[in-house]
């Protein structure tokens, strides 16, 4: 009896189970039905591969992982983390704010003479030179020191005669003596020293035009010269330039007027200043520089001709990564000598021509600053060729929800970036971490750097159209020699070819018009006919063996497919720059069937 009730104690816990498990069994068999029939696969390193079954990946054939509906679509590239998993991940953040931005120009340039404060002086008459009072260079000379004394008989004979008609009163006799004696180097004062002392100097006496240093001397004692015979050079050191070459992509943040700083050899740790006041037009092609100049002055004379400078162009940049410079603002110069900067209006200081507003002059004056940029630290920015991804840090529910934004940069200045699109101000940008919440995204087969989801590259491609079996085999020998063409780069072949396909397929291919621009329009025409080449293939082809050929590079790690007959992969996608690229997945006809 016992035995019998220990008997039925069991039996009913068993229904009870069998029971209770049979009823969640039902409960949730369409619940796991449905959740089966909802997974959609993909894979974590190419997020734009979705397949309803699970399996490799057609790319890089790593296995598929499941893919919950809506995740990673492209609206949709997020990331959520823990307290404690954001501590794990090192994560670090910075504020986007604006502030003023300068982009700096690091050159090395050279010290040169100001050339238009170099003299030549040479012999105004003919004669012997008597003596030298500056007989070495390097001497430091005044304006109207002298420098050596000809004797000339032809200037005697021309003092005489003006001696004559200053005596004899003859009014333009007199003017024309006058003149002459001003021709042969004669100065006022000395003119006017004649008249008093009625003597005739047997010597003239070489002055020098300006204040500076002689460099360079072509005279010697004794030495019979001749008219416009060159004797000095003198140069006043007191401003000098400073040549520099800047590279072609920096040449939007120069201006004229723009402050220059600069550190010499010669003088360790000090500073010396100049301006832009040249900016040569053109470019030279073997250097891809442009010639700058900028003006120096050297009062105290410490700095040499011939001096080594590195100097730092500094331009400040307003909200769109301009230039801003304003410096000439409101100031008149002369438009051929834009160094000569006015206050007002009036005449160039050099040439005398009628000055001009600064803001008249091109490229003199820019738009005021407006407000400043976006600015963001550098490591913020994932690059990766052709966009720039930022992860932006927000809270949700405790927790930190870490958003790829694409964002357009502008010039980098220092170790930042200026942004122009994608971020507002005071928004969190990740500074440290960035790569691996873009591992993370990836791994969850999410968009991220590496694998932006792109609608218009996905695997299904519209065919060329469907064809039948008199329709492939009237296009299949065009064809073939298309592939060929693509793989051999032959651009000509490639384009006759492509329109024979065009007439021989008219009433069933679906072929574009205008692909036959380029090599590559042409490629990619090719990827929706071999599709229905393949398709067609698998259907109807029965005679000599063609290979279904497959490169997973090809459109941007999207994957396509061609058909072709020989055995070593030849690719059509890339050409000689990958054209073993790829591998033989299928073969039709030669008795192999498919």
């Amino acid at each position: 009896m016992k035995n019998l009730k220990w008997i039925l104690i069991i039996f009913t816990a068993f229904a009870i189970g069998y029971w209770f498990s049979s009823a969640t069994h039902e409960n949730r068999k369409p619940e796991s039905a449905a959740a089966a029939q909802s997974t959609t696969w993909t894979c974590s390193m190419h997020a734009n591969v979705k397949l309803p079954n699970k399996g490799q990946c057609p790319i890089c054939f790593m296995d598929l992982i499941p893919l919950e509906a809506g995740v990673g679509s492209e609206s949709d590239p997020i990331l959520k983390m823990s307290p404690s998993a954001e501590k794990l991940a090192e994560i670090m953040t910075t504020t986007v704010v604006r502030s003023e931005a300068f982009a700096k120009i690091r050159v090395t340039g050279k010290l040169d003479m100001d050339e238009s404060k170099v003299r030549d002086i040479s012999s105004w008459v003919d004669g012997r030179i008597e003596r030298l009072y500056v007989d070495f260079t390097g001497i430091s000379v005044r304006k109207d020191d002298h420098l050596l004394d000809i004797y000339s008989p032809g200037l005697i004979a021309a003092q005489e005669e003006f001696l004559a008609a200053y005596q004899a009163g003859s009014g333009f006799g007199l003017s024309a003596a006058r003149e002459k004696l001003r021709l042969l180097g004669i100065s006022k004062t000395q003119i006017s020293s004649l008249e008093k002392s009625g003597k005739v100097t047997e010597s003239l006496t070489v002055h020098t035009p300006i204040s500076g240093i002689i460099i360079d001397k072509n005279a010697r004692e004794g030495e019979y010269v001749k008219t416009g015979q060159y004797l000095y050079s003198v140069a006043d050191l007191s401003s000098l330039w400073l040549l520099m070459y800047i590279f072609e992509s920096d040449i939007s943040y120069l201006y004229l007027g723009q402050p220059v700083e600069f550190e010499t050899t010669a003088y360790p740790g000090k500073t010396f200043n100049g301006t832009v006041a040249f900016i040569s037009p053109t470019l030279d092609p073997s250097t891809r520089t442009v010639k700058v100049r900028v003006n120096v002055k050297n009062d105290d004379l410490l700095l040499k001709p011939e001096m080594l400078a590195v100097a730092v162009i500094s331009s400040r940049l307003d909200a769109h990564g301009s230039v801003v410079h304003t410096e000439l603002k409101g100031k008149w110069l002369c438009p051929m000598h834009t160094d000569d900067v006015h206050n007002s209006s009036g005449q160039c200081r050099i040439c005398g021509m009628d000055v001009v507003n600064a803001e008249s002059i091109p490229g003199a004056v820019s738009a005021d600053i407006g407000r400043n940029p976006l600015l963001i630290p550098d490591t913020a920015v994932l690059k990766t060729g052709k966009r720039s991804i930022v992860y932006v840090r927000t809270q949700t529910d405790g927790r930190a929800t870490f958003e790829g934004r694409v964002v357009k940069l502008g010039p980098k200045t220092g170790n930042q970036y200026i942004i122009l699109e994608g971020l507002s101000e005071g928004e969190s940008v990740v500074t440290n971490g960035a790569f691996k919440i873009d591992s993370a995204l990836q791994i969850e087969a999410k968009p991220s750097m590496m694998s932006p989801v792109k609608e218009e590259k996905q695997l299904t491609l519209q065919d060329a159209g469907t064809l039948n079996h008199d329709q492939y085999e009237k296009i299949l020998p065009i064809y073939l020699l298309l592939q060929e063409a693509l793989a051999g780069d032959d651009l000509q072949t490639a384009e006759s070819t492509y329109h024979q396909l065009m007439n021989k397929g008219k009433g069933f291919l679906n072929l574009e018009m205008n692909a036959t621009k380029n090599m590559e329009t042409i490629r990619g025409a090719f990827h929706p006919l071999s599709q229905s080449m393949i398709k067609a293939a698998g259907s109807f082809h029965h005679g000599s063996t063609v290979n279904e050929a497959f490169c997973p590079m090809a459109f941007d790690n999207s994957g396509a497919s061609w058909l072709q007959t020989a055995e070593k992969i030849a690719n059509p996608y890339f050409g000689s720059k990958m054209l073993r690229c790829g591998t033989l997945k299928n073969k039709f006809g030669g008795g192999n069937g498919q």
